[in-house]
């Protein structure tokens, strides 16, 4: 995400005053120009992103859109399009940015179309081999397959399905975001209302970014230093949050746009902002002028003046105070909100480009949430979506209908979500306060590889430095059952397709729960899904529909579609080793006092065998505290009311259950057809 280390990298590797690239050092394909662009748009700096745009096309000679066009090279136009109208669309550019969404959907609809589609694979095989390499691994791995070699061709075959898929599955998601750019900016122009466009108010935009957007991987640039140093939660020194506002606050400036936003701040005529211009004073009266590197004094006054002096974000022990995060949008520091500066926090680890986290926030808005990722790009998409927000299960059919007719209620920020780029692990460690999460879910997370520990049966690593590299290992769980609230109400959800990995996860649990924090979900608190298997001594991995029972809120009981990107690709069959209908699904939760040493064994699937063994291991126990045991059959002598009681209680507690879940369906599907 470092802005000025890419555009560093790209002036080393390519002359960019020749025009001629052949005697330049590296020549540019395709993906280099797409990271380059989207960069230089997810800055803000929409003039220099539209300039290489053009040097992109000029590059590759695509005067007018063609059926002789490499699609690859189209594809990419697309991509930089969009991020080029998501980048015009936040500076506050309605106009500019409308106009890059509809170039954008023209392509992509040539590139869906079936006749398109037919002449791709055509046009590639064709094409003259003096032409220019558009892209590297795409297709460069085709030409090391050996003649007549069976296994290459199949291996061939279906990477080549693959991509396919994926190509698919990716315009379809580009389409979606264009046209609901289109709308945003349509219906700003069609109105004429630019004061009630959310971005055209520079301030407020300022505001979001400095309370809902951090940033602590590298600190916007590819230095390493701001890695996790394996410093404990709260030993961070005066001097350590200094540096860390420091380098927050310089990744804003030059990686997500703060710097191009109060140069819009600067150029206010309003006497509102007179105050910036004592912090960056101008060197000519008629031009604004602002650093590269931020003082530390600086970064603290820049953020007083826009956030109020009393309302820090981050204490003096490091860890991010999210009563003040979601209470800090307006000036009087009062939040539309408010309601929610002390509703519970839910975290989602590995939060991708924010599309499950958004739509979360929007079904459940009294609630906060927080997306922690570590790609810059992720990350930025996350933070337009949610400032830029839309009805995203609208997005589809918004392509198919004219801007003027699309409907624009559902446009508005979803202040309940902040966005995080981090290492989740160093994240967790560092910047939250233990025992302050309701919930972590982690939807999706990518195994070590994908068929790692296929055919064990138990995990032979038995501490952390033998665990594969993954997301999830030892330390991140344990990291994260620290975070989570410690009254029985915390709770840690993991959700994936690929039932090999969701073992291996299991199984790193079991190792985790030793320490007494966490323990698995009852069965009867999730009666929707079922249970497929039990690993040590109580971690459950169930089978079924991500529902209310785990957090995860849907738009209504029809809606199919995937609520994250990698959810609906595996809906395309895309993955190998991935489930296209099933999720399995691992649900633990902390202790309370409340908890005993009682197995439960209110689940129907337990064997006759093994009630009869915990019911002797129970008799051990109630004999030397002196209770009465249970026989053998597991009913206590002379207290077979006090059975019917306990019965009575559990049936109570299912059919309440279901109806607290019919309710929230039921609320669910009326927000969603007021939105409507």
């Amino acid at each position: 995400g470092g802005v000025i280390t890419a555009e560093r990298a790209w002036s080393l590797c390519i002359d960019c005053d020749e025009k001629d690239f052949s005697s330049s050092k590296l020549e540019p394909d395709t993906s280099s120009y797409e990271y380059s662009i989207t960069l230089l748009a997810q800055s803000l700096k929409c003039a220099d992103s539209r300039k290489r745009f053009e040097d992109m096309k000029s590059h590759f000679k695509v005067d007018q859109i063609s059926e002789s066009n490499d699609p690859s090279i189209l594809e990419s136009i697309a991509v930089c399009l969009v991020a080029i109208s998501r980048g015009y669309t936040l500076s506050g550019d309605a106009d500019r940015g409308q106009k890059c969404a509809e170039e954008a959907l023209h392509i992509i609809e040539k590139l869906l179309s079936s006749k398109y589609s037919s002449s791709q694979n055509q046009s590639v095989q064709t094409a003259s081999s003096e032409a220019k390499t558009a892209t590297g691994g795409k297709q460069a791995w085709k030409s090391k397959l050996k003649n007549g070699d069976s296994k290459a061709t199949e291996c061939g075959s279906r990477r080549e399905e693959s991509n396919q898929l994926f190509r698919t599955h990716r315009l379809t998601e580009l389409r979606s975001e264009a046209a609901s750019l289109r709308e945003l900016c349509a219906s700003t122009s069609a109105n004429n209302s630019k004061n009630q466009f959310v971005t055209s108010d520079a301030n407020y935009v300022a505001r979001w970014m400095m309370s809902r957007l951090f940033y602590f991987s590298g600190g916007g640039t590819t230095a390493l230093e701001t890695v996790d140093d394996g410093k404990d939660a709260g030993s961070s020194s005066e001097e350590d949050i200094e540096q860390t506002y420091t380098r927050w606050m310089h990744s804003l400036w030059h990686s997500f746009g703060l710097k191009e936003t109060t140069r819009r701040l600067l150029s206010d005529n309003e006497n509102r902002h007179k105050e910036l211009h004592l912090i960056f004073p101008s060197k000519k009266r008629d031009k604004v002028h602002l650093p590269n590197v931020l003082s530390p004094q600086t970064c603290l006054q820049f953020r007083d003046r826009i956030m109020g002096k009393n309302n820090r974000v981050i204490d003096n022990n490091g860890f991010i105070k999210f009563r003040n995060v979601f209470s800090s949008l307006n000036e009087d520091n009062s939040s539309s909100a408010s309601a929610t500066t002390s509703a519970p926090v839910h975290i989602e680890i590995g939060a991708g480009s924010g599309d499950w986290i958004a739509l979360q926030a929007q079904l459940n808005p009294s609630e906060n949430y927080v997306a922690v990722e570590l790609r810059s790009d992720r990350v930025a998409q996350t933070f337009s979506k949610c400032l830029l927000h839309h009805d995203f299960n609208k997005s589809t059919a918004a392509t198919k209908t004219s801007s003027s007719t699309a409907s624009t209620k559902a446009h508005g920020p979803l202040e309940n979500v902040c966005c995080v780029g981090s290492e989740c692990g160093s994240f967790l460690r560092q910047r939250i306060k233990p025992g302050s999460i309701q919930t972590i879910f982690v939807n999706h997370p990518e195994p070590p590889t994908q068929t790692y520990d296929n055919a064990s049966t138990a995990l032979s690593a038995n501490t952390a430095d033998e665990e594969p590299a993954h997301m999830l290992n030892s330390q991140t769980l344990l990291a994260a059952a620290k975070c989570l609230r410690q009254d029985g109400k915390g709770r840690l959800i993991i959700v994936t397709d690929n039932l090999i990995y969701a073992r291996l996860v299991s199984r790193t649990m079991v190792r985790i729960m030793e320490d007494g924090r966490l323990k698995g979900i009852s069965t009867r608190e999730v009666g929707d899904l079922r249970k497929l298997e039990t690993f040590g001594s109580g971690v459950h991995l169930f089978e079924g529909k991500p529902s209310i029972s785990i957090g995860h809120y849907t738009p209504n009981g029809n809606f199919s579609g995937g609520t994250s990107y990698f959810d609906r690709l595996w809906r395309t069959g895309a993955g190998k080793h991935a489930d296209m209908k099933k999720r399995f699904i691992i649900a633990v939760c902390t202790r309370n006092s409340a908890d005993d040493n009682i197995p439960d064994t209110t689940n129907d699937s337990i064997t006759r065998k093994e009630k009869f063994r915990r019911n002797n291991e129970h008799n051990k126990m109630s004999q030397k505290s002196g209770a009465q045991p249970k026989n053998a059959a597991g009913k206590n002598k002379n207290a077979s009311k006090k059975r019917s009681a306990e019965k009575q209680r559990l049936r109570n507690e299912r059919r309440l259950l279901k109806k607290q879940q019919q309710q929230q369906q039921q609320q669910t599907t009326m927000a969603h057809n007021g939105s409507e």
